[in-house]
């Protein structure tokens, strides 16, 4: 079983979107085999009872409940802070990005609904960001954990320069899915941009899920591309915060 991720933590806010949150934090605490915590706040708790209920009436071993003072991102990080969670799945929404920037952990947001059932196809873009590769060896763990398949979308300008660094990415991100045992395609897309074609592909292609990393770079707007891709996505998404640049990608 993998370890990378320990205890999931649900924020539950009273949304629509509550009973998908749910489900997707109950369909990886289970593939993972790790604790799952519900933080919920007063209007969750009001609008959401009966989506937490069902959601975890067949559960063996019951999630803990903890009360959330607010819906700011300060109140959810420092929830996660002291729960020690590693997985944060929420409903989008206009803090999703500061939450994303304020953790260390991967968050996973999803816009609309979970689709029923285990992770078949998960859609992993690669662009021209020095830490574009860091994704890899988090999707590539999701991958095994649920026998799903990587897609890797290479997006590039037309400059053959970045095209030829970007098939290189492309060629060390399939050969590392296939030496640590699992399944990977790719497709090369230039001339286009990465968060165009990231929501394109995604809500096109049947991916189950896609995983980014927080790239704080502004485009729209000076939204942030992961935060586009979040809000433009059908698809749930995982967001990953990158470490340090200079670390070595020998191995990818």
């Amino acid at each position: 079983m993998s370890n990378i991720f320990t205890k999931t933590l649900a924020l539950i806010y009273g949304s629509q979107n509550d009973a998908a949150v749910l489900e997707g934090a109950i369909n990886f605490s289970k593939a993972f085999g790790t604790q799952l915590v519900i933080g919920v706040t007063a209007e969750g708790s009001r609008n959401s009872a009966s989506a937490i209920s069902d959601a975890i009436s067949n559960l063996v071993n019951k999630p803990t409940q903890i009360t959330l003072a607010d819906e700011s991102y300060k109140t959810a990080a420092k929830m996660v802070e002291d729960i020690e969670a590693d997985l944060v799945v929420v409903s989008n929404s206009k803090h999703t990005q500061s939450l994303v920037d304020s953790l260390k952990v991967p968050v996973l947001s999803i816009l609309k609904e979970f689709k029923q059932g285990l992770i078949k196809n998960i859609l992993m873009p690669l662009h021209d960001d020095p830490g574009t590769r860091q994704k890899i060896p988090v999707a590539t763990e999701i991958s095994k954990v649920f026998g799903a398949g990587i897609h890797v979308l290479v997006v590039t300008s037309n400059n053959p320069e970045e095209i030829t660094k970007l098939k290189t990415y492309a060629y060390q991100a399939e050969k590392y899915i296939h030496d640590k045992g699992g399944r990977c395609t790719y497709q090369i897309e230039t001339g286009k941009k990465v968060v165009d074609e990231t929501i394109r592909v995604g809500n096109s292609s049947g991916a189950d899920l896609i995983i980014i990393m927080n790239e704080r770079d502004g485009g729209w707007f000076n939204k942030a591309r992961s935060e586009q891709i979040m809000s433009g996505s059908t698809v749930p998404v995982l967001v990953v915060e990158p470490k340090d640049t200079t670390i070595s990608y020998a191995q990818l």
